[in-house]
């Protein structure tokens, strides 16, 4: 026990000390030129084994980013030429961007807002914020959104059926009636949100659930794959699904998996005093929607296999990996990276992976699909394929790579592991930023950038965490680890401070 206190008074001072190196960016390094866009090889291009000072020298392969629709997408393999060697794998980053600016034709929303009110929403005054955020809610819908209230605990309560959202006062009337207490019944609330919206439904509206939960499913239907079934179907007619978890006692997991099912977003709320803000943001959101239904495929068809996702498990290599987005917004950005074990090493191998955008674009009305190809080829001359290095996928890979070695150090509470892993992200991190900035790489900035932020919040969120008893603090430091991780894949940016205005 008194081992275990003091690591946690040195982890706490640790992080403390480190907290206080977090800078931020100066303006003396903002770019306005455009970034360096890589050479491209395409595919069907040939290496020639026997020519050293070749077009392909110094090019990466990379896919040309897409040029129309709302999202585009630029791929890129750390080298252009692998040996049997050099690299022992290579890396595949995937970026996706989406337009920058809103639709313009608002669509009508038909909401159901879900609030937990059992027991544990007393604590801290969860539910009391969680009502504030109701009625931020209700103030910022127009009389052409359709709106629904529903509390729950081991049975659903439905605060207003679904209607226009007119009678505001009554609405707010209702909001003080009841309080907090007894289990969590999620299915029997899901249902009645999905009835809800239903019973309302027209064409052309966007029918969305918000679900705001901070314990776990214990009466109803409790298992999470029957519960991903049950919000699966609602999404197949056109219902998505939104969650939102505060505290330290929900299933993240989970609520992760019902959000990606019902083709909406999972949000982590680390205190109650922030349930109005995410909300609002959530709300924000509903109305920058660029694509739905999003899905991102990829697949090795030849010479080699996946063998490592970033932020993700995978028990074996596999030639084949997708991941369904759900709801793009404008101005996101996602990141994915992927290690790549080549299998193919004689003369005229290549390892190959195709690309697959799959969207429905709410603007047109039609389901779009891209197709992008990268490709590298085998040469037995390590020099070469030295010199075919995409610096920036390299160093981008660093930094994360060193990132989640910290993040498995703070959840562990291994303080020298930590320290070791904090020191390299910040040699890497500068290494990157300097190049960024020398060769005036916008994007490896920006994305670097993104992770010291992380990082400075996971330093953060264990300094919090340490305030609580040894279990709080796994649960908390695994919670706000596991949400940093989905955000580079949902990248939103920081959230509004006010209240948006959607009248």
């Amino acid at each position: 026990m008194a081992r275990r206190f003091t690591q946690l008074v040195l982890l706490a001072c640790l992080i403390a000390v480190s907290a206080c190196e977090v800078t931020q960016l100066h303006d003396d390094i903002l770019l306005l030129a455009p970034p360096v866009v890589p050479r491209v090889l395409l595919a069907g291009d040939q290496v020639d084994e026997h020519d050293d000072e070749d077009d392909h020298e110094h090019a990466a392969a990379v896919t040309a980013p897409a040029a129309t629709g709302p999202v585009a997408v630029q791929a890129a393999l750390s080298h252009a030429i692998y040996t049997k060697a050099v690299p022992k794998r290579l890396i595949l980053k995937v970026d996706l961007s989406a337009v920058v600016e809103r639709p313009q034709n608002r669509r009508p929303l038909n909401l159901a807002l879900v609030i937990d009110r059992s027991g544990s929403m007393d604590k801290d005054d969860k539910f009391p914020y969680a009502m504030q955020a109701a009625e931020l809610v209700v103030e910022n819908l127009s009389d052409q959104d359709v709106i629904s209230l529903i509390i729950f605990n081991q049975t659903p309560t439905v605060l207003s059926p679904a209607g226009r959202a007119v009678n505001k006062e009554f609405l707010r009337y209702r909001f003080g009636q009841f309080g907090p207490g007894g289990f969590t019944n999620l299915s029997a609330a899901l249902l009645e949100a999905f009835a809800q919206i239903d019973s309302q439904s027209a064409e052309g509206q966007l029918k969305r659930v918000i679900v705001l939960t901070d314990g776990q499913a214990n009466r109803g239907v409790t298992d999470p794959k029957k519960l991903r079934k049950l919000v699966a179907a609602a999404h197949a007619r056109g219902i998505s699904l939104s969650t939102l978890g505060c505290g330290t006692e929900f299933n993240e997991d989970v609520l992760t998996s019902l959000a990606e099912a019902g083709g909406g977003r999972y949000t982590y709320i680390n205190s109650a005093e922030r349930i109005p803000l995410a909300i609002a943001a959530e709300l924000d959101g509903l109305l920058d929607v660029v694509a739905q239904n999003t899905k991102l495929g990829m697949q090795v068809t030849a010479g080699g296999a996946i063998t490592r996702i970033y932020g993700r498990l995978i028990a074996d290599p596999t030639s084949s990996f997708s991941v369904k987005l759900g709801d793009i917004r404008a101005g996101e950005r996602s990141v994915f990276v992927v290690e790549i074990t080549p299998s193919a090493f004689q003369a005229g191998a290549t390892v190959d992976v195709d690309l697959t955008l799959t969207l429905d674009n709410p603007e047109t009305g039609s389901r779009e699909q891209k197709v992008f190809h990268a490709q590298a080829a085998f040469s037995t001359d390590a020099g070469r394929a030295r010199r075919s290095e995409n610096d920036s996928v390299m160093m981008y890979a660093g930094v994360l790579d060193a990132m989640e070695h910290a993040e498995e150090a703070i959840q562990g509470l291994d303080i020298e592991r930590f320290h070791e892993a904090r020191s390299r992200f910040d040699t890497l991190y500068a290494a990157a930023r300097k190049h960024a900035i020398e060769t005036r790489d916008q994007q490896l900035l920006n994305q670097t950038f993104l992770l010291k932020h992380f990082m400075a919040e996971l330093l953060a969120a264990g300094e919090s965490a340490l305030m609580h008893d040894h279990h709080t603090a796994r649960e908390q430091i695994k919670k706000d680890v596991d949400y940093r991780r989905y955000l580079l894949e949902h990248h939103r940016g920081e959230p509004r401070t006010s209240s948006p205005d959607h009248r």
